[in-house]
Formats: C-alpha cells, structure tokens, sequence
C-alpha cells in the first residue's frame, strides 16, 4: 500500500479492494505508528489495489477525511459512514 494508515476501512468493487479513509502521524512527526494519546490527523486518501496487475492506483480522496468508519457497497457503489 503506498500511504501508511491505519484505522482503514475496506471494500471491494468489481475485483478491486479500495482501502479508504483512517489516521496517519502528521506529516512534520517522526513518530512511525499511532497512538491514541499522540497527536494524528484523519485522513481522506482512497487507493485501489488491482490484484490482476500487483498494482496500485491512488484515487479521488473523500471530500470529507473519516477515521473508524463504517464501509458498505451496493450496486457497485462504495459508501462510507
């Protein structure tokens, strides 16, 4: 996966797993992993992972950043709350 996160949420749309949203360090921190009492930033990145190609594409992020969302599908449509 291209960007470090965690607190991600996942689905899969027509053989593609996007994994979206979660929390980051904030650029500037040396701090490699996070923690609940250090600071963090809620992220709105959204990447595409082709299984088919071994490759991944970054895509348009979500207008507004989720952090331990809920993730569903329905007609091929990702929806995240």
């Amino acid at each position: 996966m291209p960007s470090k996160r965690g607190s991600t949420v996942t689905a899969t749309v027509n053989g593609k797993i996007y994994v979206i949203g979660g929390a980051a360090p904030h650029p500037d921190s040396n701090k490699t992993a996070l923690y609940p009492t250090r600071p963090h930033r809620f992220e709105g990145t959204v990447e595409e992972y082709d299984s088919k190609t071994n490759t991944w594409s970054e895509r348009s992020s979500m207008p507004t950043a989720q952090n331990h969302a809920a993730v569903s599908t329905v007609n091929n449509k990702i929806y995240v709350i």
